[in-house]
């Protein structure tokens, strides 16, 4: 059940409508709602995995408080060695559920490969493992809970359902954003009130998601995968025109369902994370990672980068680690040597990032460019074209056919591509628009709005101009939203 499905919208309306009128008068009614509606959302999926689902949430949910109650103990008798050994063990559960389904058949044909290269074959057979949609997240989400307990960073919590509305909140369930025990969580603590705002945001929130996914991303989808499906058969500025709009592709789709999600959520009266910050128009590549799939990285940063540094001082230790987080993160995004090299580009070019940003400023100052236009312009088309490259890796499966990707663009260019014209019709409409208002919300916040005037009439209006226009270049086929296999 995608969020761009008839499906979907009727099932939001029916839970949206029971939640408020049927379930709204205390905070547990609410919350053991949520709960059951984030499991059958799940099951809805394929119900034999929402053993998965629970599992984490059981095991997280009462290791927390077997760790808090190992920790009093600790305090009187002063050793750490039990909740230490039940962190562990939950820990390695979690993760190695998550590991199973995702990574063991890429270890498994690792080894069978490494194998065959000095001529010796194996019996090993492959498993058929389907892949649990949604399972890199929620169990990222349930372990911020499980690891702020065992660092002090938050108390265990006493409130089951509370506890399972926060890892099974429906609208965040399959492709986040990944919540934090800290931030999210809290907001299930008490009753929520209803508000009409809530349905005034939702619709800003949502409409622009759903234009984002259906008139750029999903119409991008169409040319990127004519293209990456036949490389050899096609230019050098076809395949360079995929380049260019794969990023966008997958900001649109992923940074639609995030924005959906949020729209969404804001509905139950629960606020969840901002995702995306018009990476894109980031100057360096340390800012976009600031500005793109916040939550991932937060997350990466918090309970990765930042204990495996500890109180190390040398800046070649942090680099390294930092090279050894963005390593994960390829490996968190997907199973195959493609997204371990995107991984090592990106922890290679923001540490280069990181490292020359004092010497960067320095210069900016001694040449008054902090504010000037030409240069910020260039700055950012310059990490643009870093972002492009590495998400090649991304997108193209094989290693070989991304750098037949490169050798053609450079050996192969010419004048012409291997396309009607009528798509790439829909995609400049789609693009135009979309650098439009991002180009607004980062330079003009205040100018020319829309969605978020607050004239009735104008507002509106907007909507009813981004209806249309979904319905016109809108392509309504419930493409599944690229996230759904990480």
């Amino acid at each position: 059940m995608t969020f761009n499905s008839i499906n979907f919208l009727f099932f939001l309306s029916v839970t949206f409508l029971l939640y408020w009128i049927a379930f709204s008068k205390t905070k547990s009614r609410q919350n053991l709602f949520i709960s059951i509606t984030g499991l059958v959302f799940y099951a809805c999926w394929d119900w034999r995995f929402s053993g998965l689902i629970i599992a984490t949430i059981l095991s997280t949910y009462f290791g927390g408080l077997l760790i808090a109650k190992a920790k009093k103990q600790e305090a009187v008798f002063l050793k750490k060695k039990k909740s230490w050994w039940i962190f562990i063990s939950v820990l390695l559960l979690n993760i190695g559920i998550l590991f199973f389904f995702k990574y063991f058949n890429f270890f498994i044909q690792s080894f069978i490969d490494v194998f065959s290269l000095f001529g010796k074959k194996t019996d090993i057979t492959l498993f058929k493992i389907m892949l649990p949609i949604g399972i890199s997240f929620y169990t990222f989400t349930a372990l911020s809970y499980l690891i702020d307990i065992y660092k002090d960073k938050t108390l265990p919590n006493n409130d089951f359902f509370a506890y399972v509305a926060y890892v099974s909140f429906f609208p965040a369930l399959f492709c986040g954003p990944v919540g934090r025990s800290t931030e999210q969580l809290p907001q299930f603590f008490s009753k929520r009130v209803f508000s009409l705002s809530f349905i005034t945001k939702s619709a800003q929130l949502m409409l622009w998601g759903f234009f984002m996914k259906l008139c750029v991303a999903d119409r991008i989808a169409e040319y990127i995968s004519a293209v990456t499906y036949n490389i050899p058969q096609h230019s050098g500025l076809s395949l360079l025109l995929a380049v260019v709009l794969y990023p966008f592709q997958l900001y649109c789709d992923f940074g639609g369902y995030s924005l959906i999600a949020i729209g969404v959520g804001t509905l139950f009266g629960i606020n969840l994370q901002e995702n995306f910050r018009r990476p894109y128009l980031s100057v360096s590549f340390s800012e976009y990672w600031k500005r793109n799939h916040i939550s991932l990285t937060r997350w990466l940063m918090d309970y990765i980068y930042y204990p495996l540094i500890g109180y190390s001082d040398k800046l070649r230790y942090w680099n390294f680690c930092m090279i050894v987080t963005f390593l994960i993160s390829g490996f968190w995004h997907g199973v195959g040597w493609t997204f371990i090299l995107w991984g090592l580009y990106q922890g290679l070019f923001i540490v280069l990032s990181t490292n020359n940003a004092k010497r960067r400023k320095k210069f900016e100052k001694k040449r008054n460019l902090q504010n000037n236009i030409l240069y910020k312009t260039a700055a950012i088309i310059i990490t643009f074209v870093i972002i492009s490259l590495g998400l090649m890796f991304f997108r193209i499966n094989n290693i070989n056919d991304v750098f037949l990707t490169v050798k053609t663009i450079f050996t192969n260019f010419s004048f012409h591509i291997d396309t009607a014209l009528k798509p790439i019709a829909y995609i400049s409409i789609g693009m135009i628009i979309l650098l439009f208002k991002e180009i607004r919300d980062e330079f003009f916040p205040n100018n020319l709005r829309l969605l978020e005037n607050p004239n009735m009439i104008l507002r509106l209006s907007g909507y009813t101009f981004l209806i249309i226009l979904i319905i016109l270049i809108g392509v309504l086929d419930n493409y599944q939203f690229i996230y759904f296999k990480f």
